[in-house]
């Protein structure tokens, strides 16, 4: 790698340090959460007639509480994570 390349390679990663680049560009191996690395089962929840999830009883992660009467649908994120994208993924067979 000749001097340029590696001046023009620094200033790329200190910009990203500074912020000016997203840290989802630069974290490529950005682990995505799980059922169990959010402390649930699939067994928390139960799957609506119409599609949508709904918990069995109050739970709580990450300090947000989603309730038992609160139905969550497609592109329903909690706490930044796409809790129905991760129940359809690990619980739904076939």
């Amino acid at each position: 790698m000749g001097p340029n390349r590696l001046k023009a390679l620094s200033a790329v990663v200190a910009v990203a340090l500074a912020g000016g680049i997203p840290s989802t560009l630069i974290a490529a191996d950005k682990t995505e959460p799980t059922l169990s690395s959010l402390h649930l089962d699939c067994s928390d929840f139960t799957h609506n007639g119409d599609g949508t999830w709904s918990p069995v009883r109050a739970i709580s992660f990450n300090g947000v509480i989603m309730s038992p009467d609160v139905s969550y649908g497609n592109g329903t994120v909690v706490d930044g994570i796409k809790i129905v994208e991760l129940l359809e993924h690990e619980c739904v067979t076939g």
